[in-house]
């Protein structure tokens, strides 16, 4: 069973906190909505990690990609917009800049390795940025209404259409369907990897999906959704269980990633094989020289069966 388990790791944010009541001691703390955990864990054979956004993380992004199977990038507050090379508003609350640090730097690890990475809120924000995005900074000022963050103390709903021909219509539908949103930012460049998924009334973009042909084609499999599906309420969102349906797909995505990873690739077998011809092709009676004829008598076999194709 434990040869099937896959491994997802969820981001967490960084806030000081009071450890103790009315104590004027503040501590720094890894924080993570339990509604992300329940999210992913409720699935079978499913394993999940809290990955703190700190600057270890961020050094050894590389390293810390490799041991996982997909990558959730969750949300949070403002990314500075130094990260995509711009001057900030005054309305852009920017203040976990080791966060962004480490976010940035696993997003372009896990993309460039083909890890699974699904982005939420500014988890997609932070996911186009890494990949050579920019952002808007207030929308209100672009589309001249609040319907992305109508209030400041809950999350609401708006609809969202996704588009069709893409692996999110696939799974949701294209009519429209009401999303919890709570954001006040939003994409504005789209990174030449990514491709829009889906829309608000108003044209903001509410999800992207990695390139999977063309010269900006990614490795693997990259989502992004700016809505909330971890908080989703039947009572209030429509048929469609978001929750289930996008970490579904995810969960799924990180069993496929799996299996590729653990699958001896052609090139690296017949490397294996000819290893052990040179180890073992003047030995013929030992053990090595024995898996060493058998190496060569099966690139033959392959070779015989690639000029009879």
């Amino acid at each position: 069973m434990q040869d099937n388990v896959v491994t997802v790791a969820v981001t967490t944010g960084n806030e000081e906190r009071q450890y103790i009541a009315q104590s004027k001691e503040k501590f720094k703390m890894a924080e993570l909505r339990m509604a992300f955990i329940a999210a992913v864990e409720g699935h079978e054979g499913v394993r999940v990690v809290m990955l703190p956004s700190t600057d270890r993380t961020a050094e050894n992004a590389d390293m810390v990609v490799a041991g996982v199977d997909a990558v959730i990038i969750t949300g949070g507050t403002d990314i500075s917009p130094e990260h995509y090379g711009a001057e900030a508003d005054p309305k852009t609350a920017a203040r976990d800049p080791e966060r962004d640090r480490a976010e940035y730097a696993l997003a372009k690890a896990a993309v460039a390795a083909g890890v699974p990475v699904l982005g939420i809120c500014r988890g997609m924000q932070m996911i186009n940025v890494a990949l050579g995005g920019t952002l808007t900074q207030h929308l209100p000022d672009r589309v001249g209404s609040d319907i992305h963050q109508p209030s400041n103390t809950s999350i609401e709903r708006h609809p969202v259409r996704a588009k069709p021909g893409t692996r999110l219509a696939k799974t949701l539908g294209t009519q429209p369907l009401n999303v919890p949103t709570y954001h006040h930012q939003g994409i504005d460049k789209v990174a030449p990897g990514l491709e829009e998924a889906a829309h608000a009334a108003d044209g903001v973009v509410e999800a992207v999906e990695g390139r999977r042909t063309g010269p900006h084609a990614l490795p693997g499999s990259v989502r992004g959704v700016q809505f909330h599906p971890e908080v989703y309420d039947p009572r209030r969102d429509g048929p469609v269980n978001l929750w289930e349906a996008i970490f579904s797909d995810l969960v799924a995505d990180a069993r496929a990633f799996r299996e590729r990873r653990r699958r001896p690739t052609p090139t690296r077998d017949v490397a294996r094989r000819r290893l052990a011809i040179g180890a073992g092709r003047n030995r013929p009676n030992t053990v090595r020289g024995r898996a060493a004829k058998e190496a060569r008598d099966a690139i033959s076999r392959r070779r015989g069966r690639g000029a009879r194709s």
